[in-house]
């Protein structure tokens, strides 16, 4: 083992080919939203190029973690689109689909990041990398935050008064019984 790091080689190599395979996928899934936030009409354009904007922000901002993880396992990053597409599961996008299909492909490119990021975790759990494991959490929560805003747009909006009940219903998971501390 190098005595530089507490990890062995082999387990640095697999740990540093998961995040880039996550840095890849989140690569694709922001050259998506930006080329969709260029091309918004209709009326959903301003609420949606807002929220493709920040979203496409926010993932740019998210290489420079993954890929500083990558070099602090002491390997190199992949440094070209060409690489970051052929190591994505993700698909480039052609064309111009129209808005509420940018929402939902959006969304379920989120998905598959986090399903990604969900399968590489327990190797890493596995290997006690804490550090990848910290940097992926982070990218989880992005993605799963992304991928509901985008389902909200890919589905009619419900009546203000039948989404307020069906919000109350959701957070509602057990009934205190009478003799716990969460009874009223």
């Amino acid at each position: 083992m190098d005595r530089h790091f507490a990890i062995s080689l082999a387990d640095r190599r697999i740990a540093a080919a998961g995040v880039a395979k996550v840095l890849a996928s989140t690569a694709v899934v922001w050259m998506k939203t930006q080329g969709f936030s260029w091309n918004i009409e209709g009326r959903e354009s301003i609420a949606l190029g807002g929220l493709l904007s920040a979203q496409a922000n926010e993932l740019r901002r998210s290489f420079a973690p993954l890929s500083a993880r990558i070099r602090a396992l002491g390997l190199f990053a992949p440094a070209g689109f060409a690489d970051l597409i052929a190591l994505s599961p993700i698909a480039e996008e052609r064309g111009v689909p129209v808005v509420r299909e940018m929402a939902r492909c959006l969304e379920a490119d989120h998905a598959t990041v986090t399903g990604l990021i969900r399968c590489i975790r327990p190797a890493l759990e596995d290997i006690e990398d804490n550090a990848t494991c910290l940097v992926l959490d982070r990218r989880l929560y992005a993605h799963e935050r992304a991928a509901a805003a985008l389902a909200a747009i890919g589905r009619e909006c419900p009546l203000e008064g039948m989404l307020a009940a069906s919000v109350r219903e959701a957070l509602v998971l057990v009934e205190p019984s009478e003799g716990s501390d969460l009874a009223p």
